[in-house]
């Protein structure tokens, strides 16, 4: 009687997670292309062809703003550079596991685009933030070291 009861109620879970479209190929590519977006891999990170590790913060944080006139009020304190413009706020650090660290305001296409170019000028990789993110009202970003390779992380 068990094994029927068991046999049955795995039943009902494949057909409700057929009628949901978990076995649906094409919403499992879906699913890893978005994984595939959020989470980019990273051999090192350069900036004017020079490794971040050999840069001082004072001269990492002139490079940006001078190539990013958008990022201003370069602040240098313990947690890195932190540079800001309107709707963007981003604190970078190359000595530390999370390299960079961000909160980006969506809703200002400038901030946006600063980021974008930001992330380019590190990873010399096109980067474009999905539009699952671009919808929302604010989202951070965060670039860690896991493994010996960079990750790039957006999220709520």
């Amino acid at each position: 009687m068990k094994l029927i009861k068991f046999i049955l109620i795995g039943i009902i879970f494949i057909l409700i997670f057929n009628a949901l479209g978990m076995f649906n190929p094409e919403t499992s590519k879906k699913v890893d292309n978005a994984v595939e977006i959020t989470k980019i891999k990273i051999n090192e990170f350069k900036y004017k062809d020079k490794p971040l590790i050999d840069m001082s913060l004072k001269e990492l944080a002139s490079n940006i703003s001078s190539d990013i006139n958008y990022l201003k009020e370069e602040v240098i304190t313990d947690e890195g550079v932190k540079l800001s413009g309107k709707g963007l706020s981003v604190i970078i650090n190359p000595t530390k596991d999370t390299i960079l660290t961000g909160k980006v305001d969506a809703t200002e296409s400038k901030a946006v685009e600063s980021l974008e170019k930001l992330l380019y000028n590190l990873t010399k990789k096109d980067i474009k933030i999905p539009d699952e993110f671009l919808d929302k009202s604010s989202f951070n970003v965060a670039v860690e070291k896991i493994d010996g390779e960079y990750n790039l992380k957006l999220d709520e």
